[in-house]
């Protein structure tokens, strides 16, 4: 598979791969980490998390600690494609070298 190729793949799994991550992001962190009175689920994965104490949002844990979680969860996002990517790879280079012995001309014994 060519560079190119690979990347074309790589930004296309990262669309399943956000809304994994984003979905247990609001799972796991909703009311827990922070409270947000505008909740949106999905979109709820982009900073910032609390929107101004005004509206009555707030930290229950320590903003770094948020932010801490929020790095690992993005580092988990774009990491998550590369083993799949590694997966067709192989399939790909596999198949290619099964065609390739099939292709080789049988010797003729004399």
């Amino acid at each position: 598979m060519s560079r190119t190729t690979r990347l074309i793949v790589y930004i296309i799994l990262l669309v399943p791969s956000f809304l994994l991550v984003s979905i247990n992001w609001s799972l796991l962190t909703a009311y827990k980490l922070f409270y947000c009175s505008d909740w949106v689920p999905i979109l709820d994965f982009f900073p910032p998390f609390v929107h101004g104490t005004q509206r009555g949002d707030y930290f229950i844990y320590p903003p770094y600690v948020v932010y801490f979680l929020w790095i690992i969860a993005v580092i988990i996002m774009l990491s998550l494609p590369l083993p799949i990517i590694k997966l067709i790879n192989g399939f790909i280079k596999e198949r290619l070298q099964q065609k390739v012995v099939k292709s080789k001309p049988k010797k003729k014994n004399i």
